[in-house]
């Protein structure tokens, strides 16, 4: 016995099946959005580099998982430069909370790497703006491959309540070179941090696009190269790749000039989504 199937009644069930599915995270985005206008037309804003009111998802795979890992967190309590805010007493209070999920294998550090998982503090009336460092540190337990997950949750009480999250996702990819990139929007370059963990001497190949940063070539790392690579564009020759060696536990901050000084390539977080700057390792 055959059954005939109705495409299109198939097809309306399909649709109504996924409006279902997809209506209230729809439906908290339109809340969200409406709420925020509305914060904002009372002079209040609270917003992060990283966190949500969704509650952003990131996943990174550039941990040692030797050394402690660093999120470069920022807060801010304006709608934008040219419109700031100001709270009573010295600025807006806000708390914060960072939930590991598996404590065997990480804990999670405010502040300092001897602060404690939960904190609190203010946003400054005459910046708009905090910074705060928030601190990875392994356990004995963590192992190459392993993936720690972190929830980061902010929120406010006075004078209005408003909650932003973000949940990292961090994996652990053994000894070698760790790497992060400090920036911001307006800032005319970024600088990217390199720490070998290797107890070896670690060939590193930095390779990036010209059109979005050049590298600074005044530095000693740039002076003591190994080779280079060059590009040309719009008739001009520019550098593309470098290559040099770091010993172990070395440190090395080399900035990048900015093309565009509204980017921001902070990593992890920034608003380039990704490594503006491509590490490859050779021993």
């Amino acid at each position: 016995m055959k059954i005939k199937i109705n495409k299109k009644k198939l097809i309306i069930c399909i649709i109504l099946l996924i409006s279902l599915i997809t209506m209230p995270t729809f439906a908290r985005y339109i809340y969200n959005n409406a709420r925020d206008l509305y914060l904002k037309s009372r002079n209040f804003s609270f917003s992060s580099n990283l966190l949500t009111t969704m509650g952003k998802s990131y996943k990174y795979a550039n941990w040692s998982g030797v050394d402690d890992y660093e999120i470069n967190l920022q807060l801010y309590s304006y709608e934008n430069e040219l419109s700031l805010f100001t709270y009573e007493g010295e600025g807006l209070v806000y708390n914060l909370t960072c939930q590991v999920e598996d404590t065997t294998k990480a804990t999670a550090h405010i502040e300092t790497t001897a602060g404690q998982a939960t904190a609190s503090g203010y946003i400054p009336n005459n910046t708009n703006v905090k910074d705060i460092k928030i601190y990875l540190r392994p356990t004995e337990n963590l192992q190459v491959g392993d993936t720690v997950k972190v929830e980061i949750t902010a929120s406010t009480t006075e004078p209005y309540e408003k909650q932003i999250s973000a949940t990292f996702n961090i994996k652990v990819t053994g000894q070698g070179v760790t790497y992060s990139i400090e920036d911001e929007e307006t800032s005319i370059y970024a600088t990217l941090k390199l720490v070998n963990t290797k107890g070896e001497t670690n060939q590193i190949t930095l390779s990036y696009d010209p059109n979005l940063v050049v590298i600074d070539v005044t530095n000693e790392y740039y002076e003591n190269r190994i080779s280079q690579t060059t590009t040309t564009i719009d008739g001009v020759k520019y550098v593309n790749s470098v290559t040099f060696d770091m010993e172990p536990a070395d440190v090395k901050n080399i900035r990048f000039y900015k093309k565009d000084i509204n980017a921001d390539y902070t990593y992890p977080g920034g608003n380039y989504g990704s490594m503006v700057i491509s590490i490859t390792e050779s021993n």
